[in-house]
């Protein structure tokens, strides 16, 4: 009960600077696409790339490392948070420098769009930065402080927001030094929560922690490059092959897929430090909260990914005005992807705690070639929705490779029932969603309400819901019944009776 109270109160904080953190992103590249156009949404989402694909290779997987010690051992928190803040300055001034090659080589960017990028790169010190101290509150399950640095970031960007809309054509640069000062604002605020925590705090450097942490998170090199890779993969392949317009296309259908995560991608901060605990505890214990955690993220995958392939046009047109009508193939087919990105979530962690870091490393590199190969295929010929199939592919292969991994060697559970019965019933519910909004004068979000309680109906009758849980929900509910019922009577039996 504990346990599953603390992984309650983790989400939602982790849930609220998630909204926080995705819903300023999406609203300030919105804001671009429909003051600026097509073409500088698509520079700007090209900047935001480049920056998201070199920044995970400058963090190296310290703050994994930081999490999976710190969640055993608090005391050594200090320790590790000067020592891996001043190693991740160091990578990420040598990753900004690699990434100034890396353009110069490719040559195939305009010297404008090289400073563009240049200049959001810089958020690689700051971001890696905040991310440690992100760490910091994740291993000691005090995640309440996460939202309150997240906050700092959002409201920076919404005074670019307010530029952006008060102005209507204003710079892209502009808008990336916005982007910039925010992040140095949320860095700022994190580290001084975390320094509050600490303090006093000796900044003692340690060249064999150093050393140690290098020599473990070097394997992430290639599992958060990959990560990143894939995700940003179609953005730099539309980038060579198409059109500025193109990447601002895909970049708005990403955006939205990007945002539609936030719920379920909550729980992913709070499952690592419970299932690394765990792991070390009780077999019993961690065998059963890896399984619900794999449950409920299918569950709520499957749930989005319906009501998101019937809004999609009305979407499109609603955020961005009507020319970007022409991404909604694109959306619906990155949507699905939702459903296995976050299925990795527990399996990779898994990968994490037992130290197979090579093996998501390689699983990742099958998925990357299988996107790449039907990318370069497919991109000129039939556009730039096919660069979201490759991630579908790339997904699904990482998804399966992965899962069979874990599921063989580390957690033997059945994989089967998790799977199916939600499938089925996201299968229904789509099936019925897409029905009703082609031969109804239904809107698409009234077919999509009905999609999704057709959806819940459909789990239920499957009894798709790990038993544990909607045993404790009943007796959680009887519990609540018992105590109303019970009010009337102790108030009656206190109140004083008339002479």
């Amino acid at each position: 009960m504990n346990t599953l109270r603390r992984l309650a109160q983790n989400s939602i904080f982790s849930l609220t600077s998630s909204v926080i953190l995705r819903l300023s992103s999406a609203v300030l590249f919105i804001a671009i696409a429909r003051q600026l156009g097509e073409e500088a949404a698509g520079v700007y989402s090209l900047a935001t790339t480049y920056t998201m694909i070199f920044m995970s290779l400058s963090f190296w997987g310290l703050d994994q490392l930081f999490i999976r010690d710190i969640s055993r051992e608090r005391e050594l928190a200090a320790k590790y948070w000067i020592n891996l803040g001043l190693l991740r300055l160091l990578l990420a001034g040598t990753t900004i420098g690699l990434l100034y090659v890396f353009l110069l080589g490719l040559g195939q960017y305009p010297a404008d769009t090289i400073k563009l990028i240049l200049l959001m790169g810089l958020t690689l010190i700051t971001d890696g930065l905040d991310n440690l101290s992100r760490a910091y509150f994740i291993a000691v399950e005090e995640m309440f402080y996460i939202p309150l640095a997240s906050l700092t970031l959002a409201l920076f960007r919404l005074l670019g927001i307010a530029i952006v809309v008060w102005h209507g054509n204003v710079a892209v640069e502009t808008v990336i030094w916005i982007f910039l000062v925010s992040s140095i604002a949320r860095c700022l605020a994190s580290s001084w929560l975390v320094y509050r925590k600490l303090a006093p705090v000796a900044f003692d450097v340690d060249p064999a922690l150093w050393l140690q942490s290098i020599v473990w998170a070097f394997p992430f090199v290639f599992v958060n490059g990959l990560v990143a890779l894939e995700a940003r993969l179609g953005t730099v392949l539309i980038s060579i092959m198409g059109t500025e317009r193109e990447v601002g296309l895909y970049g708005a259908a990403l955006t939205i897929v990007i945002a539609l995560q936030m719920i379920p991608q909550a729980l992913r901060e709070a499952i690592f430090p419970t299932l690394s605990r765990l792991y070390t505890h009780s077999t019993d214990a961690f065998q059963s909260f890896y399984r619900r955690s794999f449950s409920y993220l299918w569950i709520i995958s499957l749930g989005l990914v319906p009501c998101a392939v019937i809004m999609a046009q009305d979407l499109m047109v609603f955020f961005y005005k009507q020319p970007f009508a022409a991404a909604t193939l694109g959306f619906q087919i990155l949507v699905i992807s939702i459903a296995f990105r976050l299925m990795n979530i527990p399996s990779s962690h898994v990968m994490i705690i037992v130290n197979r870091q090579k093996w998501l490393a390689f699983f990742l590199g099958l998925g990357l070639m299988g996107n790449l190969a039907v990318s370069f295929v497919l991109i000129p010929h039939l556009g730039f929705e096919m660069a979201a199939v490759g991630q579908v592919i790339s997904m699904l292969i990482y998804f399966l490779a992965n899962s069979w991994f874990v599921h063989r060697n580390v957690v033997r559970i059945k994989f089967t029932p998790l799977v199916v019965r939600p499938l089925i019933a996201s299968g229904a519910s789509l099936g019925v969603g897409i029905l009703l909004l082609e031969q109804s004068p239904l809107p698409s979000p009234v077919a999509a309400l009905v999609s999704l309680a057709i959806y819940v109906s459909a789990l239920t009758a499957t009894n798709a819901l790990p038993r544990e849980d909607v045993r404790l929900f009943r007796q959680l509910l009887h519990m609540t019944l018992v105590r109303l019922k019970e009010i009337p009577i102790k108030s009656r039996r206190e109140t004083p009776q008339d002479p």
